[in-house]
Formats: C-alpha cells, structure tokens, sequence
C-alpha cells in the first residue's frame, strides 16, 4: 500500500511539474507574440529631438566605436551604459530617442535577454549598488545608482526593455504602452518606413537644427524648414558614409555644391571630428545626397 502511495505522489509531482512547464512555455509564447508585434516606434516618447535606429548592432560597433573620431561623436549623444548596451547587443534592433530631458533606449527582449542585458552591462556599470526595485501601476522598475547622484532607470513590459536617466519620460511611456495609447507621428513614420532598415544604422532628425540653406543672386532663398529628415549610415571603400533626400528644390544646378558646402559646414560646426563632404544632385523631383568622411 505504501509504494501504491508513493508511486501516485510521485505520479501527481511529475504532473505538477509537467503542467507547469507547459504553462509557462505557453505564457513565455505569448510574451514572444505580443513582443513581435509591437512597433518600437509606437512607443517612442512624445516630441523627440532626433532618433537613432541600430538596426545591426554588431556591424555598428565595428563601424563607429571602434573609431576614435566617431566613437567621440556618438558618444557625446549618447551615455556610456548605451553605448555599452550597443557593443554586447548580438541580435535585434536598439531604438534611441533624444529629448531634452534625456535619451531612452527601447529595445524588444525575452526574459532571456533582459536577463543578459542586465548581467553583462547594468550589474558591470552600476557595480557599487544593488539596484533600487519599484512597482508603481503594475511596472516594475529598476534604479541603479550612477555618478553625481543620477540614477539609470529601466522596466521590462510585454516583451519591450525600456531604459533611460530620466523617470519621468519612462513613466510616460510605461503610462502609454500600459494603456495602449500608442501612436507614430505620421511624418516620422513615413520616413522610417522609407529608410534601409539593412543599413547599419539609421538617423531621423529634424532639418532646421542644420540651418540648411541656399540663397543664389536673382533667385529666392531655398531653404529646409521645419520637417524631418532621415539618413542611412554605412561604410563605404573604408569611410564612413550617410544617404538621404532633401525636399526638391527647383534650383541651377550649379547652387547643388553650395547646399553640399553649407550641409559639411553644418556638421563640421556639429561635430569637429567628422570632415564628411557631400554630392547632391537631382532625381525625379528630389534631391539625394550622399556624405563621406575618412577614418
């Protein structure tokens, strides 16, 4: 009668166990369905300053940060625990939007690679301090100390790890991922869809922070305004290149070199250590440019 006993508990424990592994390979399936169709974009913070996409991190590292010059370029956008973030991230796309409140980085992840994020970059970086945990509305957020009395804060909710120095831009987006108020503005959503998601990286900014004009004798002033842009990062023969349209510009084409010298300019001013010269030239009602600079 005892080994009966025992043979049936053992029986109920190995069902027990087997239904919750069933469980939670379901539960982990739905997280991985509801991750997939989220679009990183809906959650992005409202009226960001510029967007970063880094749609190949591993081709990225190799790109930019391991060059001295762009690797000061990018770093002075983006904080180091990104940047870090960047470097170990060996599969997906990383998503940066800057405000003037701070960046946050979006990034789709399993439980797995929040785990991996977490042992490999925020334990190494925020080593002093065990993180501080807070639940507010249902998310979970984690605080880790930094220098100067920051703190670097982060959440993972329905398959999305969201990070950023700023609580209350996290707070916002929690808020609307939360209640699923998610939206693109339609600008921005054009261009992202018009842009080399194969391309190591792709950057949306808004034209008027390169003052980008042209303004030839007898002829009126050409000039960008207040809209977007979006450009393609690669490499190129050993430079480091950029690609994207310019609103038409019914122009001499002679004045194409002085819209090409006034966008260097602009970025020179920008950033010091990148001398990118342009060509701009004109295709089916638009103007495409293409930028290099070397090593």
């Amino acid at each position: 009668m005892k080994t009966y006993q025992r043979e049936i508990l053992i029986s109920a424990i190995a069902l027990v166990v087997m239904s919750l592994t069933i469980l939670s390979y379901i539960k982990s399936v739905e997280r991985e369905k509801q991750s997939a169709g989220t679009d990183l974009f809906q959650l992005i913070a409202p009226a960001p300053d510029a967007l970063l996409t880094v749609n190949r991190p591993s081709v990225f590292s190799r790109m930019v940060l391991t060059q001295p010059s762009l690797y000061s370029a990018f770093a002075s956008e983006l904080p180091p625990v990104f940047l870090s973030l960047i470097r170990e991230s060996h599969e997906g796309r990383l998503l940066f939007s800057f405000h003037p409140e701070g960046v946050v980085c979006y990034v789709k992840a399993n439980g797995r690679q929040v785990r991996a994020m977490e042992k490999k970059v925020l334990q190494k970086r925020f080593a002093h301090y065990a993180p501080l945990e807070k639940v507010k509305e249902g998310i979970a957020y984690s605080f880790y100390a930094d220098t100067d009395g920051r703190f670097f804060g982060c959440y993972s909710y329905g398959g999305i790890w969201v990070g950023s120095y700023s609580r209350k831009l996290l707070e916002a987006i929690s808020r609307r991922q939360k209640g699923n108020s998610l939206s693109i503005p339609a600008e921005i959503d054009e261009l992202r869809h018009a842009s080399d998601m194969n391309a190591p990286a792709n950057i949306l900014f808004p034209a008027d922070g390169l003052n980008l004009y042209v303004a030839p004798d007898q002829l009126p002033e050409w000039r960008i305004g207040n809209r977007w842009l979006a450009t393609d990062l690669f490499l190129s023969e050993g430079r480091f290149c950029c690609y994207g349209n310019l609103p038409y510009a019914s122009l001499p084409a002679v004045y194409y070199q002085s819209m090409a010298d006034t966008l260097s300019r602009r970025l020179g001013q920008l950033y010091p250590g990148i001398q990118m010269s342009f060509q701009i030239n004109s295709e089916d009602n638009k103007l495409y440019y293409t930028g290099c600079a070397p090593f």
